[in-house]
């Protein structure tokens, strides 16, 4: 089986229905499935072929969902591009690969050229919504492949994806995911899920990240995806209204925008049934307003992307229970989930470890990369750097990320409890952000930057002191900045690079 096979069966059984919604524009099962013909068989006809690379930068339009099972069919791996890299690091990534077909979207002339001046070879280049001089026009040359459903002949332990991971500091790391990968994450969250084929699925998150596993899964089932290029609040809502849209996925500080906006404008989401949410943990407020305001159940799913995705989940009724509403949930069928000590050692119950796991939705391993592949996947096991601990009833707490931690005159201080501590102060606070920098004296000191929503006035110290009174006085922070706004990523990941300017234009 292949990836193609999830189109192909959603196709046969309901060809008349609607698959897709995009830019106002709908295509049906039959019409998305002869379209991803016509492409794969043009990417053939170009010299595409069995494992050979298909790079595209893609906003979340029509046109991503048509590249991914193009590729699928020919057995190609379509080589997902973020849209906010710099020239360079595209370039990189596109030579280390030496894609023989690059798609980019019109308004990314800047990324074209550099690309076309910059690549030691010139691969086919294809311009979405646009023309340049030694691009195709990306519909034309979909319209040149024939409808013919011809499909390689893939293994399914082949690549079939080629993400990219940690792209903040330094190269991105590219992460091969396969086509069993993707077939066992989709039948193994769409079942702990309750999707359904009537399901109206919003994503207004970028699928060039792993959030495409939702896709995936909703296409496994058989539902309708809407696409939405605009990930603001207004925009989100607006959508879910016209298109009475049943499940979305988001991010904790999306889903307070939301809120906002709801509690302003009085609107309501009636259709809404289900949010899922994910890159970074809900603030107990947050979660106490979603069951308050919102007449849908929550959904979370922690992972990475080198485990295609979630490996835990955090069912419904299970955000209601406060015992287990602020955990990640417990291991999905089929994952086996550990916490070990720095000695590999299995940690008791209540103890903080690393979290490593195994299953069938591992990573096959970091593109031209084995010698990072054998740090991180230890026989079998993948190790997340991240730190958590299992209770008692085997739902799975997160700490921190194990790259994260500080060390302040000798003491061990993860910025995620920092984080969660000033976030309990109350609704006006809107984001925070806590770090370590050198210290002559402590050697690191913990400084956190807070942005609040001005209708309580509070101080640095007042912060400092409240961090002090719920958490070891070791724990507090140094130096508390007020800021406007923290520098995130439309995954809601602090933007490294940016957060770095940020301290640099505040210290001097």
């Amino acid at each position: 089986m292949s990836l193609l096979d999830i189109l192909d069966n959603a196709s046969k059984k309901n060809p008349q229905k609607v698959a897709l919604r995009s830019a106002g524009e709908a295509l049906t099962y039959e019409q998305l499935r002869s379209r991803v013909s016509q492409l794969a068989n043009a990417l053939n006809r170009a010299g595409i072929s069995t494992q050979d690379h298909v790079a595209f930068m893609c906003p979340n339009i029509g046109a991503y969902i048509e590249i991914f099972f193009a590729c699928a069919q020919i057995g190609a791996i379509s080589q997902h591009l973020n849209a906010h890299w710099s020239p360079k690091v595209s370039c990189e990534l596109i030579e280390d690969t030496h894609a023989k077909v690059v798609i980019i979207p019109g308004a990314n002339r800047e990324i074209l050229e550099y690309l076309q001046r910059s690549l030691s070879y010139q691969p086919e280049f294809i311009l979405i919504d646009g023309t340049a001089k030694g691009a195709l026009d990306y519909e034309d040359f979909l319209q040149s492949g024939s409808p013919d459903q011809d499909v390689a002949e893939v293994d399914d332990q082949s690549t079939a994806v080629l993400f990219y991971s940690s792209g903040t500091t330094g190269k991105p790391k590219g992460v091969m995911l396969t086509h069993k990968n993707f077939l066992v994450q989709a039948e193994v969250c769409s079942q702990f899920g309750h999707w359904r084929s009537d399901e109206i699925f919003l994503c207004p998150l970028p699928l060039y990240h792993s959030i495409c596993i939702s896709m995936v899964q909703l296409f496994f089932v058989g539902g309708e995806l809407v696409l939405c290029q605009c990930a603001k609040p207004e925009e989100v809502i607006r959508l879910i209204n016209t298109h009475k849209v049943t499940r979305t996925t988001l991010i904790p500080h999306l889903i307070k925008g939301i809120l906002d906006r709801l509690k302003i404008t009085g609107e309501t989401l009636p259709s809404l049934e289900c949010i899922i949410y994910g890159a970074s943990a809900m603030p107990t407020e947050l979660v106490i307003r979603c069951n308050e305001e919102l007449d849908c159940s929550l959904l979370q799913g922690y992972g990475t992307t080198e485990t295609t995705a979630s490996i835990t989940m955090l069912a419904p009724e299970e955000h209601l229970d406060p015992r287990h509403a602020f955990t990640v949930g417990k291991p999905l069928p089929g994952v086996e989930l550990a916490i070990v000590n720095d000695n590999g050692a299995e940690c008791a119950t209540g103890e903080e470890g690393e979290v490593i796991v195994k299953s069938k939705t591992i990573m096959k391993g970091y593109y031209s990369n084995p010698q990072l592949t054998e740090k991180v996947i230890i026989d079998g096991w993948y190790h997340t750097r991240d730190i958590g601990f299992l209770d008692s009833d085997g739902f799975l707490h997160l700490v921190d990320r194990k790259d994260n931690m500080i060390v302040s005159g000798g003491e061990n201080i993860y910025p995620s409890e920092i984080e969660l501590c000033i976030k309990s102060m109350g609704s006006f606070v809107e984001d925070v952000v806590a770090r370590g920098v050198p210290d002559e004296k402590w050697g690191t000191s913990l400084i956190a930057y807070v942005v609040t929503d001005k209708t309580t006035p509070t101080t640095a110290e007042e912060v400092i002191q409240f961090c002090a009174n719920h958490l070891a006085r070791y724990k507090k922070p140094r130096t508390v900045y007020f800021v406007d706004e923290l520098p995130r990523t439309k995954m809601g990941k602090l933007d490294k690079e940016r957060f770095n300017e940020l301290y640099s234009s505040l210290i001097h």
